[in-house]
């Protein structure tokens, strides 16, 4: 059974690196992004929190955007399955974890509370 529960990701912002918590709910069969927040550098809100969900993954049509940039969307990394901030008008995402870049393709199936899969 999935949990109905709110959902919480640490992700990084691509542009400035800052890292924040974005916030999963459910709706219908899928997880939406609703809300995120910017975090202190030394801070990490969800490590406690061991949880993954699978399923769709998406933004909620009131989502405002990363809260260091204004990015429109959020991508998990194919390299090291860290979450970052994405809009849609960037040809590429660059991880601001590993690195990693390149056009973004395909679906999140899978996420964890720490922001890998």
């Amino acid at each position: 059974m999935v949990s109905e529960q709110p959902f919480f990701v640490s992700f990084t912002c691509s542009s400035t690196r800052h890292p924040g918590v974005a916030r999963f709910e459910r709706m219908g069969e899928q997880w939406v992004l609703v809300g995120a927040s910017r975090q202190r550098p030394e801070s990490n809100p969800v490590a406690a929190e061991r949880r993954t969900q699978s399923g769709g993954f998406a933004c909620a049509s009131t989502y405002t955007g990363c809260p260091s940039c204004g990015a429109d969307s959020f991508v998990q990394c194919g390299g090291c399955q860290s979450m970052g901030c994405w809009d849609n008008s960037w040809p590429d995402f660059n991880c601001p974890t590993c690195g990693n870049r390149g056009p973004v393709t395909g679906e999140i199936k899978s996420v964890s509370t720490t922001g890998s899969s």
